[in-house]
């Protein structure tokens, strides 16, 4: 199942149906409009059960679609995506009457939903189909829907990597408006998406968090959960662990509320991976037991191929051949390695191969380990055009093909002559530029930490706009006692290489968007942008006890532990007085101090 599963599946809440007739049971209109209302959540058990009672019933086949396909999106959303499959594929087998409605359109965008990872050709198709009914019946957020899929799972190669991403933060831009909300998230999670299919996880792991934290508000359940438990797995091939703990803490946190067999299997599913991240078999096993218990209640196809494949880590640690046997036996008849581009299930294979001293089909795998490891340093490769290298190439191409058509219509001395002239003035704009730029930068960082320096860092606060809906901006003014104090006790240096460690520790800690900056010798200054406050306040937490709990190396090779205090200032409007708030901080801490004095006293 792609990882978008969840995203826009309440669109169907807004599907106009034909008026029901007074011969039709009033209880079926009243179940419809309630539906209807429910808008982007997925129905509830009770209206599940009601679905249940009409369905058997005869209704005109308008009605009777209308509930099949809800019966369908709800049971989806709790994970049972093969009975939501059958239910789908019998409504999609039979010629559906043309009309207006948006029902066939969200039918065939919830088939492509619910369709296996496995069967991408078949999952596409029904994409394609979904937007071309969505244009015909003038349903824009199927659409949408439908174009987000395609552009980041199905319409991508080499050589077209940049224009999908070009697209969808064109949909971003175009959809800027609070009111959007929903829809930036489905777009976040959709780059996401393309991220990891490029293989850049960390970059991937960013776009989930975002779309999870535009979800805030907006979906509720699984549909909120969905990008955290995608950031969580994308940090963790990205080897960013701090990041990936974090958002799991998150996914934990919020699936207490949420408590699903589907959500749970996530949570155990995400601790698994760590577990066998960190080398943590005991953890292993144990997330495999508790997984295991909520797979009755789903119908996953790929949750179960991933299951299996944990248990089959395990095995493999504990040197269980019996066990990779079987699993062998049975992954490979549905999994055949030939046909696999999954590194991960690839290298498994290869290791399990090996400890069943079976080298032949070891070094088979591994020539189709080592073909998909060069397409993917390719594409790799490629997608250097997002970060706009390739792109910049592609211009100065252009550029050289518009300045030969112009040759053609001169005289060719002259414009040789012209061109010679525009390329060494713009390579010494370029290089006045650069130089200009590398002094910017170096006027902007402390040359210690690497941070920002003061003033940076107060220009930097003065660019944050208003915050988002139901979110803010985090101030916090960290001080760190006893530095001056160290090159005496362990030697010269102590305090330069102690410093660059603590700044080490808050860059690590921060996320896009966010402002550290140095104000004085011991004093940090940490800006978290649009944020929601309990996360900020928690965040801010973590970064106090990571300073005071953590040892610190000197010069001399021994540790130290730190003594800090910080002040916390939360905004829900744009800076207006930056250094006012930045003294109001200062008197904060400084109000602090004297307190804790007077109570020594």
């Amino acid at each position: 199942m792609a990882t978008g599963v969840l995203r826009l599946i309440g669109v169907l809440g807004g599907i106009c149906l034909p008026v029901v007739t007074a011969a039709q049971p009033v209880a079926v209109d009243e179940l419809i409009r309630s539906l209807k209302a429910e808008g982007y959540e997925c129905p509830s058990d009770q209206h599940a059960r009601q679905i249940d009672s009409f369905i058997g019933q005869a209704l005109p086949i308008q009605q009777a679609f209308y509930l099949k396909v809800r019966k369908a999106q709800y049971l989806a959303c709790g994970g049972r995506l093969e009975e939501s499959a059958e239910i789908l594929d019998a409504l999609l087998s039979v010629t559906y009457p043309s009309d207006d409605s948006e029902n066939l359109a969200y039918a065939l965008y919830l088939a492509g939903i619910v369709t296996s990872n496995a069967e991408q050709t078949r999952r596409c198709d029904y994409y394609r189909a979904a937007e071309q009914e969505a244009l015909r019946v003038d349903a824009p957020s199927i659409l949408l829907g439908a174009q987000l899929e395609l552009t980041s799972t199905c319409d991508i190669d080499e050589d077209n990597i940049d224009k999908s991403l070009a697209k969808l933060y064109a949909l971003l831009e175009k959809h800027s408006s609070v009111e959007d909300q929903a829809i930036r998230s489905d777009i976040f999670n959709n780059i996401g998406n393309l991220y990891a299919i490029l293989g850049q996880h960390e970059l991937a792991g960013d776009q989930y968090l975002k779309s999870y934290q535009m979800s805030q508000g907006n979906y509720t359940g699984e549909t909120l959960l969905t990008p955290l438990f995608n950031a969580v797995t994308a940090y963790l091939k990205s080897g960013r662990i701090d990041q990936a703990r974090s958002a799991m803490d998150e996914l934990i946190q919020q699936n207490a509320q949420v408590n699903t067999p589907l959500t749970n299997a996530w949570v155990q599913q995400a601790q698994a991976i760590y577990a066998l991240h960190m080398g943590n078999f005991q953890l292993l096993k144990d997330s495999l037991v508790k997984w295991a218990v909520f797979l009755p209640d789903l119908s996953h196809p790929d949750m179960d191929t991933m299951y299996r494949r944990m248990q089959a880590q395990a095995c493999l640690h504990e040197r269980d051949e019996r066990c990779l046997k079987d699993y062998l036996t049975f992954e490979l008849q549905d999994h055949p390695f030939e046909q696999s581009e999954d590194l991960a299930y690839l290298r498994l294979l290869i290791q399990s191969y090996r400890l069943l001293d079976q080298p032949e089909n070891a070094l088979l795998v591994f020539d189709q380990y080592d073909r998909v490891n060069k397409h993917l340093i390719e594409m790799q490769q490629s997608s250097s055009k997002i970060l706009g290298v390739a792109q910049m190439l592609s211009d100065i191409v252009e550029l050289e093909s518009n300045l030969e058509k112009a040759r053609q219509e001169k005289a060719l001395a002259t414009m040789r002559l012209v061109f010679a002239l525009a390329l060494v003035g713009a390579l010494l704009g370029l290089l006045v530029w650069l130089i200009y730029r590398r002094q910017r930068s170096h006027f902007k960082r402390d040359h210690l930490t690497g941070l920002f320096s003061s003033s940076a860092a107060v220009e930097r606060l003065k660019r944050f706009g208003r915050p988002s809906v139901l979110r803010v901006h985090a101030l916090a003014l960290f001080n760190v006692d006893g530095i001056q104090a160290l090159n005496p006790e362990y030697g010269p240096g102590s305090v330069e290489v102690v410093l660059q460690q603590v700044a080490e520790k808050l860059q690590q800690a921060s996320q896009a968007g966010d402002v550290i900056g140095r104000m004085g010798s011991q004093e940090f200054l940490v800006c978290l942008y649009d944020i929601d406050e309990v996360r900020a306040k928690n965040h801010l937490e973590r970064l106090y006890l990571a300073l005071t709990e953590s040892t610190f190396d000197t010069v001399s090779g021994q540790g130290v532990n730190l003594s800090a205090q910080y002040s916390v200032m939360i905004l829900d409007e744009a800076p207006d007085d930056v250094i006012a708030l930045y003294q109001g901080l200062v008197e904060a801490m400084a109000q602090e101090r004297r307190m804790q004095a007077a109570q020594q006293r």
